[in-house]
């Protein structure tokens, strides 16, 4: 299967300016960006369609049989298994709003009377979207949250040195992380420390 990030023009230009350089899919919010959390859930590597310059960098990939999604939705188990019951020439919408599509068509632009040409489904899971900056702000802890368990869930966390002062459980370090010497409260928190990253003496 392939998946395809969709931008609308309206959401893109509401997002602005952190869209000015980016597809809305580049977005970072929580601890991955939501490509990331895409290509986590449908286990794929999506591509973009977004904004016509953008394209140069970030490009559309077309295939046979192609499922489009709409970028500014913020991706969970339960709306990603709706995604993927979806037929060729199916629409999953909640209200006036496009979530996907399944088609072997390939679409360079994608607007709201796209909807027309396919057949609805009214998605029955809860989901967030990304409609405007301070979205970010107002998602991000529980996307933090969210992200946590999508990343850690079912691995076992690197060795955190005795030197380091840690209060709480939910602190998961990937490998290769250089900490020696510092304070990491998480009893009301989650904390993700990525690959190879270095937290300094005292921090």
């Amino acid at each position: 299967m392939n998946y395809i990030l969709f931008d609308f023009h309206e959401d893109w230009e509401n997002l602005l300016p952190l869209t000015y350089t980016r597809p809305i899919s580049e977005i970072r919010i929580g601890i991955m960006t939501l490509k990331e959390k895409w290509d986590k859930l449908l286990d794929a590597n999506c591509s973009y369609l977004s904004e016509e310059y953008l394209q140069i960098k970030f490009q559309s990939i077309f295939k046979e049989d192609n499922i489009y999604i709409n970028a500014s939705i913020i991706p969970n188990r339960q709306i990603v298994n709706e995604i993927l019951k979806l037929k060729s020439g199916q629409s999953l919408t909640n209200d006036d709003e496009l979530i996907s599509f399944r088609t072997e068509n390939e679409f360079r632009e994608i607007n709201s009377s796209i909807v027309d040409e396919f057949n609805p489904t009214k998605a029955t899971a809860n989901y967030s979207q990304l409609k405007f900056p301070w979205d970010i702000f107002r998602l991000n802890g529980a996307e933090i949250e969210s992200d946590y368990y999508l990343l850690t869930t079912g691995r076992t966390s690197a060795n955190i040195s005795s030197t380091n002062g840690i209060i709480g459980e939910n602190i998961f370090l990937e490998e290769g992380v250089i900490m020696e010497f510092a304070t990491i409260n998480a009893k009301n928190a989650f904390v993700y420390i990525a690959k190879n990253a270095e937290i300094m003496e005292g921090a």
